[in-house]
């Protein structure tokens, strides 16, 4: 039965798997939605089984469909890197990446752009999503590689490997502004919790973070305002509406200017752990391994 299918229809598929529709795929693939249509039916007909579901507006691949890509991956990595390694870097590659959007915008791509002068035929495409998308779209092999926040989470995908990349710095912050009208020489625990917070989305996980490590306990605190980016909670803290939880690497500007001051305690900075990403079952192309060792040195 291999022999009557084209191997670029299960390209097809993967396309249209990944990007849950017709349109999207075509764009990706540079040929016609209607293509694309066609190719579908016929795989259908010859393989006499359903391989999308429309769910809304989005094609939902069919279990048999979900496994067919998963089998796919490895064999055209394969392909892929036997090319690679016989036209050397003058052979177009697409690096897929995903990663949490304060450490992608502030360490990653500078990263990025430093690498691709070193392979101007690469492209990159970088996704910045929150970690628990991001974990689910690699599983649906949407990424060939993702940044998460570490954490025990991570051992409940069986399918994944991971290693630290990069400790990221946690720290309190304020205006200028808002610590002189709210501060004295000294703070503690009970005083904190009297302010305003600012927390990145419901979970608050950042701040109860910051306050168990200080202090060893976090009990409810009050917010005026509460936003789903790092970004909000940045744009927020100097707006003067309280006090947030953020990366050192997304105010390090702002703190060499003296606009933020940083709410510290005598002990460590608070960190966490970046860590990359990657299916187990996915055979890593050579310019990905080039990728990772470059950004690990």
């Amino acid at each position: 039965m291999i022999n009557n299918i084209d191997l670029f229809k299960i390209k097809i598929i993967r396309a249209v798997s990944d990007c849950q529709g017709v349109t999207e795929a075509a764009k990706h693939l540079k040929i016609t939605p209607s293509a694309i249509s066609q190719c579908i039916k016929s795989l259908e007909k010859n393989l006499k089984t359903q391989l999308f579901i429309r769910v809304g507006k989005k094609l939902k691949p069919t279990p048999f469909t979900k496994k067919l890509c998963e089998l796919s991956v490895g064999f055209f990595d394969s392909i892929e890197n036997l090319l690679s390694s016989q036209l050397g870097t003058n052979f177009p590659a697409v690096i897929r990446i995903g990663a949490p959007a304060a450490f992608g915008s502030n360490w990653l791509v500078p990263k990025i752009a430093k690498f691709l002068q070193q392979f101007p035929s690469l492209k990159i495409k970088l996704n910045l999503l929150d970690t628990n998308r991001l974990i689910s779209d690699l599983i649906e092999y949407k990424f060939d590689m993702v940044f998460v926040d570490g954490g025990s989470h991570l051992s409940d995908f069986k399918q994944i490997s991971y290693f630290s990349v990069f400790e990221e710095l946690l720290i309190m912050c304020a205006s200028q502004k808002f610590y002189k009208e709210n501060f004295k020489d000294h703070f503690d625990y009970k005083q904190l919790h009297q302010l305003n917070h600012i927390p990145y989305h419901d979970g608050k996980e950042a701040i109860y973070k910051w306050y168990h490590y200080h202090f060893g306990k976090v009990s409810t605190y009050q917010y005026s305002l509460c936003v789903d980016t790092a970004e909000g909670v940045f744009k927020a803290i100097k707006n003067n509406l309280g006090i947030g939880v953020i990366p050192f690497t997304m105010v390090e500007k702002e703190l060499e200017e003296k606009k933020l001051v940083v709410i510290k305690k005598k002990t460590k900075p608070l960190t966490s752990q970046i860590v990359l990403c990657q299916l187990n079952e996915k055979i890593p192309s050579k310019m990905e391994k080039d990728f990772i060792k470059f950004i690990t040195l």
